[in-house]
């Protein structure tokens, strides 16, 4: 709660976020809300409290804040509406619910929104994911004035999240 209330200071957010443990259990934190409002909130996972120090923890919450102040959350359900939308249309003409009875040109139209939802809506929502984040952490590094706390935390979660090569067991006949 500490580390929130410095990044809000620092970040002149006009509201503080609510805040939630979160019962999961991987280390974790995540925003979530529209951003506007004051109806945006910050999980943290237990796993990310006993995984990190302060600074580290502070740099995380500074990263959760700039994805509410830069309302990255609303733009993402934004687009998840549009391409859920459009795939939801894509579905109705290809299987003829439009009155048409299957006619080649709703087909046709159906297979085009199809393909610019999968090819073209994937392309914009990757490339917005990736600058939203990144924007997220040049941000953290404002609110914080520690860049190297979320270079560190970055590097913890990174590395609890590869996979362990698992080795097998060997069982000797007795």
């Amino acid at each position: 709660i500490e580390a929130a209330k410095k990044v809000k200071k620092r970040s002149k957010m006009l509201f503080m976020p609510r805040l939630y443990v979160l019962q999961l259990d991987v280390p974790n934190a995540m925003a979530y809300g529209l951003g506007f409002l004051g109806q945006s909130a910050v999980g943290i996972t237990p796993k990310l409290y006993e995984l990190l120090n302060d600074k580290e923890l502070e740099a995380v919450v500074a990263h959760e804040f700039a994805h509410i102040k830069c309302k990255n959350v609303g733009i993402m359900t934004m687009i998840a509406l549009l391409t859920g939308s459009f795939g939801k249309l894509a579905d109705i003409l290809l299987k003829g619910k439009t009155g048409l009875e299957k006619s080649p040109i709703a087909i046709a139209l159906g297979f085009i929104v199809k393909y610019i939802n999968k090819y073209i809506f994937g392309i914009i929502r990757s490339a917005i994911s990736i600058e939203r984040e990144y924007t997220a952490d040049a941000l953290a590094c404002l609110y914080t004035g520690n860049p190297q706390a979320l270079v560190n935390a970055l590097g913890k979660l990174s590395v609890r999240q590869k996979p362990k090569k698992t080795t097998k067991e060997h069982h000797l006949p007795m």
